[in-house]
Order: C-alpha cells, then sequence, then structure tokens
C-alpha cells in the first residue's frame, strides 16, 4: 500500500483482528490503507505499508516472521495482535514472555531508529460476531493481556503501546465496511504520526546494501536479458513526457553491469557505462530519491564520465525499484542536458512512476512462476 508524496515513512502492519481485512475487496479499503492516507495526512511524507497478516497470527509466531524480514527497510512497525491469544485464553505469563522475545529479537536486529507500535486488543464484539459467552470470556482474558502489554512495552524505549477501543463494526450488509476500517486507523494513527515526526527524514536517507541477496532478488525476478516489454516501456516514455526531461531509463543494476530494460531520449548513450561509474549506481544503495540538479557544480559528479563527455549530462534523478523481498535492484531515472530544479511534486511524480515499474515487475514475476 503506497500513498504518493517523498519521504516515504516505511511500515510493517503485522497482526491478525484489525489487519486481515475482513468484509473489503482490497488492502487499500482496509486499515492500511486507510492507515496509510490518514498517516501521509499528518506527516507531509508519503506511506508504504508492507502488510503481513493471518487471523491465526500471535506473537509467538511474529517472532518467526520477523527472523526472515529484513528490518533494516522499515522505520516502524505496527502491531495488532492478541485477538487469537485472548480467544484461546493464552496465560498472561506466556503472553509477556512471547512479547519479550520479539521484542528482544527487534532490538537485537533492527536499526536504531526503527520504532514499535503495540496495539491493544480490543473488545470481541468490534472485531467479529460470537457468542456472548464467547465475548465476555474473550474481553476479559484481553483485559489481562492488555495489562501485561502495557508493562512489557515500558521496558522498551523504542516501543509504543497504542490503547485501541473501538466501537461495535458490525456494519447493516456486512460485518466491517470501509468506513469501519477509516474509523479504526483514526484511533492509532495521531500517536504512530506524533512518534514518526520526532524522528526526522533521515532514518533511511542511505542504506547499507546486502550484495549477496541484493544479486539473489535480482537474479529470481528473471529480468536480465529480456525483451523490451511494452508495459515497462510505456512508463519509461511517461517519466521522460510528463518530467520534461532529454532522456529516462529503467536499468537493473548486475553483479559488474548496469543492464537497460529501456531506454528513452538521449539516456542509450548510458548504456555502455559499466557499473563501477553508473550514477545509478549510487541510486540502487538509497532507500530515497537521488537528484543531481546540476552535475556540473556537484562535486561527487563533476568529473564523471557521462557529465564531461557524450551525452553531457548536468541533470538526474532516479528512484530504486524493489523486488518483493525489499532489496532494491534497479533504478527508474531521468536526465537531462540542461541543469534544473526539482519540485517536491515532481519527485512524487517520479516516485509514482517508479511504484508503477515496481508493480509491473512483481506481476511479471508471479505469472512467470505460475
Amino acid at each position: 500500500m503506497h500513498t504518493s508524496g517523498v519521504h516515504a515513512d516505511r511500515i510493517l502492519l503485522l497482526g491478525n483482528g484489525a489487519s486481515t481485512g475482513f468484509g473489503v475487496l482490497s488492502h487499500g479499503l482496509a486499515l492500511p490503507g486507510h492507515l496509510a492516507r490518514q498517516l501521509s495526512l499528518r506527516t507531509g511524507r508519503a506511506t508504504d505499508i508492507d502488510v503481513i497478516a493471518d487471523v491465526e497470527l500471535t506473537a509467538a509466531r511474529c517472532l518467526d516472521v520477523l527472523r526472515r524480514t529484513n528490518l533494516d527497510r522499515f522505520d516502524a512497525i505496527v502491531m495488532t495482535v492478541g485477538v487469537f491469544e485472548s480467544l484461546t485464553q493464552l496465560s498472561p505469563r506466556q503472553w509477556s514472555r512471547d512479547l519479550r522475545l520479539l521484542l528482544d529479537h527487534v532490538e537485537r536486529v533492527a536499526p536504531a531508529s526503527l520504532r514499535v507500535f503495540l496495539v491493544s486488543i480490543p473488545r470481541m464484539d468490534s472485531v467479529s460476531d460470537f457468542p456472548r459467552l464467547v465475548q465476555w470470556l474473550s474481553d476479559s482474558q484481553a483485559a489481562r493481556l492488555n495489562e501485561h502489554t502495557r508493562i512489557v512495552s515500558a521496558d522498551y524505549p523504542r516501543v509504543t503501546y497504542l490503547p485501541f477501543s473501538p466501537t461495535d463494526a458490525r456494519d447493516v450488509d456486512r460485518y466491517r465496511s470501509a468506513d469501519t476500517y477509516e474509523k479504526w486507523a483514526a484511533l492509532i494513527t495521531p500517536r504512530i504520526g506524533n512518534v514518526l515526526n520526532s524522528r526526522g527524514n533521515s532514518a533511511r536517507s542511505l542504506d547499507s546494501t546486502d550484495e549477496r541477496r541484493r544479486q539473489k532478488s535480482l537474479d529470481a525476478l528473471s529480468i536480465l536479458d529480456t525483451e523490451p516489454e511494452e508495459r515497462f516501456d510505456r512508463i519509461v516514455r511517461a517519466a521522460k513526457d510528463l518530467l520534461d526531461t532529454s532522456g529516462a531509463a529503467l536499468s537493473f543494476i548486475d553483479h559488474d553491469r548496469q543492464w537497460f530494460k529501456s531506454v528513452r531520449g538521449n539516456a542509450p548513450a548510458m548504456q555502455n557505462t559499466p557499473r563501477s561509474n553508473a550514477i545509478c549506481n549510487i541510486t540502487v544503495r538509497r532507500a530515497e530519491l537521488l537528484v543531481v540538479e546540476d552535475a556540473r557544480t556537484d562535486a561527487r559528479f563533476q568529473r564523471h564520465p557521462l557529465v564531461i563527455g557524450p551525452p553531457f549530462l548536468r541533470f538526474y534523478a532516479g528512484y530504486a525499484i524493489e523486488a518483493p523481498d525489499g532489496q532494491r535492484v534497479g533504478v527508474l531515472c531521468i536526465v537531462d542536458t540542461k541543469p534544473r530544479t526539482f519540485s517536491r511534486n515532481e519527485s512524487a511524480l517520479l516516485r509514482d512512476l517508479a511504484l508503477q515499474v515496481q508493480t509491473e515487475l512483481w506481476v511479471r514475476q508471479t505469472v512467470s512462476a505460475t
């Protein structure tokens, strides 16, 4: 789930209950979509939300999920677990133990900038239509588990406990609607937005890269050395035309080369550039947009071969393309032979186009695997 803008906050929404999206057809209409949109309105930045949800996902299983997840990608984890544990009457002692094991793992492996939000277990009548006795037993247990969540959270500086008390969620035609999820998001967005705003924009401005994992993810896409495809060419043309530049390209960073899937305008002059000299090789290491408004005055690039020689680039803007596991494997870029300023709206448009490439790339992988 993505919202338009720049300097995106990357959120992992992990859990059951509120995260699963029953009653609507897409994450955009469920909690992830409403949370992303409301966070962007509050922060003024884009929001990217990855969702891992299962009705039977427990805190113990969340630890297994996080062990398989690259947490360097994220600014925050929002967890909505506990409904299953309250239904199965898990003991508060075991619940606290599971939470501590999970949070200890985050402390060990996640970047110091990452924040964790533990959303409290809501009343059962706001989650599902169970018999009254089941609701009463579950709510009583949830109250005990929530108190232990609050106590555990206080021992971890990067963790915020979020009370979550939605009203009865039943709608006229179906159990949940987009309106229900919008109200749920409104209950937790303010605290999350305030914490993210207090961190500033620097958390993932330049990420380290595990080259082995990155190359493995690129190879798994089976995109290298394939024929041109109109769906990618269309997006590259749009980038060149809408942003009014002399060239645009979609490239992938492979071992010791930069391979181009699509090029337009004067960008073909970049095709013979080895990876070591490719500006996109710098972009692919970044979690954010790379903009060079005038390469002749930028100490990093003023002696670059593509600046002092054909095509004599002065302007460059590029946004990294991710594989499904979050590894950055390629770049959508625009170039020009004239210096120019690049506005916030133009940056947001280039990011939106890069996300379109990413969507097409993931669809291509899914089709190839079937």
